[in-house]
């Protein structure tokens, strides 16, 4: 058997050494990833709302890829102040929602960034110039145009020669309103495209410096006196921070540190410091935002504990000098007298909204459940245990109460940690204060009686009990445990497509400026055909597709149609 053993091991020895002999001739590239973004259009009013599009692409191949699985969009306006943020989910490659602009806005120059962690690090991000106007305040005379006589932009010429040059076909040219819009396009093509339709009567012309997708990136100066690196989330999202000595003379490394986000769908996770005191936190769920950090060792009383954010982007500032044509001021009334009716009817137009999905306790499967209805009640949470749970039992330890599983399977815990005791998934390190609590103010409790191994430490069992309403409110008294709102991805929508032909909604009005926004098209033919409605708003409107063929090629093209 020995012989043998030694036979293996020789042969695993070197297979390595081979392997890495072989590998040892070829060198790997790292992959640079860049990022690209999207918007319907670069000119909006307060109240409405600004839809963008991410695609993650090879920096050198230009092709679609899913390294970061986490991308971060933000309006940013003149003075580099981040107005609106949003974390996003990457899948497949892309990811896309929209920012509500709020009705208190300054009207003025904006931009929106995207970016993940590999490309912060990097100094990289796309960006994409914008202009905001709030028509409920007065109009800046900084961005008036001084020629007060210039007429606004006549569309016409340009429908025709598109009408002549675009691959992008429409099954009429001038529709009635709320009729039905098909188009195909003549050619074959696969990637990452968005098909977008907009009014453009209502919309001054702005100086467009590129239109090229690949290449509206910029440089930024990160906001990090600190050298602070962020860490690429190829896997999902990561919380960051460190732990420090208050007297200056406590070791940092290997301490253990607890994550609880409690709730109905709780997560929970325990991670260790490095030698500088440094954790870090993978989280894969996207469930719950009120987290609570906590150093969990028996001295945790000499540490102090803080969370580490990304450094913030310092972006170029905005050098374009917009002039709004006074004439447009009628046109601006009434788009945000159409807006405002839309946002009132939104309700019988709402988009798809799909929910995370929910996390499992990190025991599932492990567990035993007792619900307490089921038995008769007890005075205090001691003789619930004693009565109805009789393989969780408390005791003292060091002058503490304790909580102890009876494992059956050994004949001693000595081998274990303490046992791990939650509340809607919040780990308590002092019991004393819910061996206070009335019963009633528990629904169940749920418990593994016997070792076990989280990550890499073996604990003494789990109990965790479950409140009626997930209220429990974990004391924050001491340095050692912090509570913070963790910023989590929006959640993933498909926008509401109206269809005349299932519900003519005779009763509510249609003044949409946006008819169509398909974020998520990945083929195009010209076998394959694209559908929408007109609405009640008569004038001209663009159709617009744009995106990123998988060979890494930008693709822009366009077309006009006529509501009457």
């Amino acid at each position: 058997m020995i012989k043998q053993t030694l036979i293996i091991v020789f042969f695993l020895f070197n297979s390595s050494l081979f392997a890495q002999q072989a590998n040892s001739n070829y060198k790997t590239t790292p992959i640079k990833e860049q990022i690209v973004l999207q918007t319907n259009t670069d000119f909006y009013l307060s109240g409405e709302s600004i839809l963008y599009k991410t695609i993650s692409i090879n920096n050198t191949t230009k092709e679609a890829i899913s390294y970061s699985k986490i991308a971060y969009v933000e309006l940013i306006n003149d003075e580099n102040k981040s107005i609106l943020k949003h974390k996003q989910v990457i899948s497949n490659g892309i990811s896309y929602n929209d920012f509500f602009i709020p009705t208190n806005i300054e009207t003025g120059n904006y931009k929106i960034i995207a970016y993940t962690n590999l490309t912060q690090n990097n100094n990289e991000y796309a960006s994409k110039e914008i202009f905001i106007i709030n028509p409920y305040i007065s109009f800046p005379e900084k961005f008036k145009e001084k020629n007060k006589t210039s007429e606004l932009t006549n569309f016409s010429n340009s429908i025709q020669q598109n009408d002549i040059n675009s691959k992008i076909e429409t099954s009429k040219k001038e529709f009635q309103k709320r009729e039905k819009a098909i188009i195909t396009v003549k050619d074959n093509l696969q990637g990452n495209f968005v098909l977008n339709v907009i009014k453009i009567d209502s919309i001054p012309t702005l100086n467009h410096t590129n239109n090229n997708l690949l290449t509206r990136i910029e440089s930024s100066n990160l906001d990090n006196t600190e050298n602070i690196v962020s860490i690429p989330e190829t896997r999902g999202e990561i919380f960051s921070g460190k732990i420090t000595s208050k007297s200056g003379s406590d070791l940092l490394e290997n301490k253990k540190i607890a994550l609880s986000i409690p709730g109905e769908n709780f997560d929970f996770k325990i991670t260790t410091t490095d030698t500088n005191g440094n954790f870090k936190f993978l989280m894969e769920g996207f469930n719950g935002d009120e987290a609570y950090f906590q150093v969990y060792e028996k001295d945790k009383e000499k540490y102090k504990i803080e969370i580490i954010d990304n450094p913030s982007i310092k972006t170029k500032k905005t050098e374009r000098d917009i002039q709004i044509n006074p004439n447009f001021a009628d046109a601006f009334l009434k788009r945000s007298i159409a807006n405002q009716i839309q946002n009132i009817y939104y309700h019988t137009k709402s988009d798809t909204v799909f929910t995370y999905k929910k996390n499992k306790p990190f025991y599932y499967g492990s567990d035993k459940e007792y619900y307490l209805k089921d038995y008769n009640v007890q005075n205090t949470i001691k003789e619930v245990f004693i009565e109805i749970v009789p393989e969780v039992y408390i005791n003292k330890k060091d002058g503490k109460q304790v909580f102890n599983v009876n494992d059956y399977e050994v004949n001693s815990s000595d081998l274990y940690l303490n046992t791990l005791v939650l509340v809607d998934g919040f780990l308590l390190q002092d019991v004393d204060e819910i061996l206070t609590f009335d019963p009633a103010f528990f629904t169940k409790i749920n418990f593994v009686n016997k070792g076990y191994l989280y990550n890499k430490y073996l604990f003494n069992g789990v109990v965790n009990l479950t409140t009626k309403d997930f209220n429990y409110v974990p004391k924050v008294e001491d340095d050692y445990i912090i509570m913070k709102k963790l910023e989590r991805p929006e959640l993933n929508k498909r926008y509401y497509a109206i269809d005349y032909s299932k519900n003519n909604f005779e009763k509510i009005p249609d003044y949409r400026y946006q008819l169509c926004w398909e974020p998520n098209i990945t083929e195009i033919s010209p076998q394959k055909t694209f559908e929408f409605y007109t609405s009640d708003i008569s004038g001209n409107y663009k159709i617009t597709i744009e995106g990123i063929t998988k060979n890494g090629e930008p693709i822009l093209m366009e077309n006009y149609i006529k509501v009457k």
